[in-house]
């Protein structure tokens, strides 16, 4: 009897890739509410709870919107990531909006115009309104005013005054509120006489201001009998003074405050 041989099955399986640990795997957005943004490289970590108060991350977690997530499982947000960090910063507290200033540069106008940009496209309304309207000035208020010294012996900064000058810095309504922030940004020579200490009095019957030997800025008229009397300090008369330059920052945070000065 003829049998036919069957061939021989094979009982091992068709061999399968290992996976290498640095093999690109699916990533899903992780549960729960934490989240992280790679914006240009660089990584933030947030929570969507948080991101809510944006309508751009509003939509983006709504679910409506297909992720597009990176191995690590973050989420690719493609912006400037020094201005993202402004702009998220103000995402987790917008009852403050942010104060680009220096004291040695000043407003810092090319990053607003910057975040104005962003926060259109962000849908930030509130920021861009505020930075458009330019109200970010009103936190800062810098004065300037020129006062002018006798020129003592010495040098010339050891003829400044100690005090710092008192007209012309927030004096408003009538009144002086003490300002701690004032420096001196320049000083320099004059060639005008200037008063020096006081080295006397003299009385004066007559027009007091007859007088060009003495230099004086006071008299007190007193009566005498059937004259008035005028006795009148004297000051050292020195041949030239100091001019110097001072400036005054006073900080205003509530204009930094949401909601201030609405309306204006």
């Amino acid at each position: 009897m003829y049998s036919a041989s069957i061939p021989p099955q094979s009982t091992s399986a068709t061999p399968q890739p290992t996976p290498t640990p640095n093999m690109p795997q699916p990533a899903e957005l992780p549960e729960g509410d934490l989240v992280t943004l790679n914006v240009g490289g660089l990584k933030f970590e947030t929570r969507k709870s948080t991101l809510k108060f944006c309508d751009y991350f509003a939509n983006m977690f709504s679910g409506r919107w297909t992720l597009e997530l990176l191995p690590d499982g973050s989420v690719p947000i493609d912006a400037d990531p020094e201005i993202f960090s402004i702009l998220l910063a103000y995402i987790r507290r917008p009852t403050v909006y942010p104060l680009l200033w220096t004291k040695e540069q000043g407003f810092d106008y090319a990053t607003y115009n910057r975040l104005l940009a962003e926060a259109k496209f962000f849908g930030l309304e509130a920021l861009r309104s505020w930075i458009h309207k330019q109200k970010y000035l009103s936190a800062i208020k810098t004065s300037y005013k020129i006062y002018v010294s006798p020129a003592c012996t010495g040098t010339w900064f050891s003829s400044l005054p100690a005090d710092p000058p008192v007209i012309g810095f927030n004096n408003h309504a009538g009144y002086y509120k003490p300002i701690s922030n004032i420096e001196v940004l320049q000083s320099f020579d004059l060639g005008v006489p200037g008063r020096g200490r006081c080295i006397g009095s003299k009385s004066y019957k007559d027009d007091p201001y007859n007088d060009a030997e003495t230099f004086s800025m006071e008299y007190k008229p007193r009566q005498r009998g059937t004259h008035t009397e005028i006795r009148r300090p004297q000051y050292e008369r020195l041949e030239r003074s100091i001019a110097s330059l001072w400036r005054s920052v006073e900080f205003h945070p509530e204009a930094l405050m949401a909601g201030h000065g609405e309306g204006r």
